[in-house]
């Protein structure tokens, strides 16, 4: 399933590009003009959505859910590890099986906060991108903004 939406993302996101740059593109006055003649602002509007959508919306969404799976993945091993440990200190001291469990809170905290900010870093990053597109294209932002 995974790969199935990742594959999905990439080629619906690669079709979309191919199928609107072609006839929303033309030269004008020696130059290469691509995404600016569009058919209708109810055309141009469309395209800016399903590009936020693909582009981000939909990478975050795949993003969020694998990495959950992951940290599922990550906490049922460390379970079984622990108990793994339990078994072999049942005659041990109790200060070695804190230890360990402390250890094991260590890793699935840094697992955790790997996973969130790798996470936040993609938001961060291309959030104000793909935002100023959509604004750009729906409420008609302009693209070379000049302040007076």
């Amino acid at each position: 399933m995974v790969y199935g939406s990742v594959a999905f993302t990439w080629l619906t996101a690669a079709a979309i590009n191919v199928a609107v740059s072609f006839p929303t593109s033309a030269v004008v006055g020696g130059y290469c003009r691509t995404w600016s003649f569009w058919p209708s602002k109810a055309v141009k509007i469309a395209y800016a959505v399903l590009y936020f959508v693909f582009f981000f919306f939909n990478l975050v969404a795949i993003f969020v859910y694998c990495y959950s799976r992951i940290l599922l993945v990550v906490r049922r091993q460390a379970r079984v590890m622990q108990g793994h440990q339990h078994q072999q200190q049942q005659g041990g001291s109790a200060p070695a099986q804190t230890s360990a469990s402390q250890s094991q809170q260590k890793f699935e905290a840094n697992v955790i906060k790997t996973v969130v900010s790798l996470i936040l870093f993609f938001v961060v990053c291309w959030s104000p991108n793909n935002v100023y597109y959509l604004l750009q294209n729906v409420a008609d932002v302009p693209f070379n903004y000049k302040a007076s």
